[in-house]
């Protein structure tokens, strides 16, 4: 069978880049697609459609040779729309035998000014380069959808984008690599901007592996719903200090819906939060390279029922911090019903909770393991670091250690406005979680809620992953 290979339908109407506006939202630009070329029917090209920058389709394509931009000449490549093409976009353009089914999504969602793509669980997605759900577009994705990727490829949904993938415990949605043999940092990831506030002059930030712009004025913002959602063999350090994790949110409001999502094998971060407000519920992040909680920016949601299990060469469990350029908003996530499990890397201590300057918040019914045999450190707070401050005496962090640890606090002061009584971790002896993850421990919780009532991850989570 002749592979199935199409571009975009029905993009979205040129819209102009204007850096510096400020729209009814916030004060940084919303990134929809800047176009120079517009094709208002459809086109059946079988050679070349060329544009001094790109090429827009505001309709139908069928691309059967090339599409030729002012920089990229690839073969069946569109090029990028917005944002850091990646080099490797033509490497990644090809569809072999085995995914004769396959769709590639490039450059940005089909539609009008409300448009509209739908993906359908009986055919498998390649995103290839940076694929945007722009400003009043939607991507939606049927349950048991799997989307395969390679390279420096990545999901956008843009400030005033949707999101709707709404798998089932039976069916869940699938992003994962395209290699038979997948490893961490196959692919770039997914990547949610949104228009709640962060913690910096003007309620926006400019994200720092890209020209992209997330933030804004409304806590309550919508970018959509992630539930029964795997993202697996993802993450891609741009630089140093500036990555894409598995799941990057940025200025994401309280009216997203995100919940039962795994995070698993991430090349750095399993989740980044840069600030904003949205709520998260049964999360799981497994195997990553860094840190499984990333927080920055003044994040104040909840995140209730997580279940974190680190790898052989993950770093910290939890680390909050934040420039807090306003310094009124802090990071003050609440998280209650975490299961922390940790690892070391060589010699070095576990770090299960890592809270650093300007922190506040909630860490409560805690349960932290560390199953190697290396020491673990559950909290530092103070001590020879002088930026590792909690600078506000709400802070709380209460729950139960196990096994591994020799270190529940480094540093005897915990900083401006909190004293070490806010730290209620309690030791126990003997075996805290059974074999499932799950807490045995009399008087302990953890991610299975009060008491440990029940698994919740089992049936949609990767298989071998827990």
């Amino acid at each position: 069978m002749k592979p199935f290979i199409t571009t975009l339908a029905t993009l979205a109407a040129a819209t102009m880049l204007v850096v510096g506006c400020s729209d009814n939202e916030s004060t940084g630009p919303d990134n929809t697609v800047s176009n120079a070329a517009e094709i208002s029917s459809e086109v059946v090209a079988s050679s070349e459609v060329v544009g001094s920058s790109e090429v827009v389709l505001s309709s139908e394509v069928v691309l059967s040779s090339e599409v030729v931009g002012s920089s990229t000449v690839a073969s069946s490549t569109v090029p990028l729309s917005s944002g850091v093409a990646p080099s490797s976009s033509a490497a990644l353009s090809s569809v072999g035998p085995e995914f004769a089914t396959q769709v590639e999504l490039r450059g940005q969602v089909a539609g009008t000014a409300a448009g509209k793509r739908v993906l359908s669980a009986d055919t498998t997605y390649e995103i290839v380069g940076y694929y945007y759900v722009n400003k009043f577009d939607t991507l939606v994705i049927e349950p048991g959808t799997q989307i395969k990727s390679q390279g420096q490829s990545a999901l956008f949904v843009m400030r005033g984008g949707m999101i709707d993938a709404q798998g089932t415990a039976a069916a869940p949605i699938v992003f994962t690599s395209k290699k038979t043999s997948p490893t961490h940092g196959d692919w770039a990831g997914v990547v949610i901007f949104g228009r709640a506030p962060v913690s910096s002059a003007g309620d926006t930030l400019q994200f720092e592996a890209g020209t992209e712009w997330y933030g804004g004025s409304s806590a309550t913002d919508n970018s959509g719903t992630m539930e029964y959602v795997r993202i697996e063999y993802a993450g891609w350090v741009v630089a140093l200090d500036k990555e894409l994790n598995g799941l990057t949110l940025g200025g994401v409001g309280s009216g997203t819906t995100l919940s039962y999502i795994q995070v698993h094998a991430g090349a750095d971060d399993a989740v980044e939060w840069f600030g904003g407000s949205v709520n998260v519920d049964h999360l799981v992040v497994t195997d990553y390279q860094d840190d499984g909680f990333d927080i920055d920016c003044g994040y104040n949601g909840d995140v209730t029922y997580a279940l974190n299990i680190g790898g052989e060469s993950s770093d910290k469990g939890i680390e909050a911090g934040s420039v807090a350029v306003n310094p009124a908003q802090l990071t003050a996530p609440t998280f209650q019903y975490v299961t922390i499990v940790t690892t070391g890397i060589g010699t070095t201590p576990t770090e299960a909770i890592h809270l650093k300057k300007n922190v506040s918040g909630s860490y409560t019914d805690m349960t932290i393991v560390n199953t190697k045999p290396n020491p673990g450190v559950i909290l530092i707070a103070g001590g020879q670091n002088t930026e590792n401050l909690i600078l506000d005496g709400t802070t709380v962090v209460s729950g139960c250690y196990g096994e591994g640890f020799t270190t529940v606090m480094t540093g005897a002061t915990a900083g401006t406005g909190a004293t070490a009584a806010d730290l209620s971790l309690t030791a126990k002896t003997g075996t805290v979680l059974a074999a499932n993850k799950t807490v045995s421990a009399s008087g302990c919780n953890g991610a299975e809620g009060t008491n440990g009532s029940a698994a919740w991850w089992t049936g949609w989570t990767l298989a071998g992953s827990i």
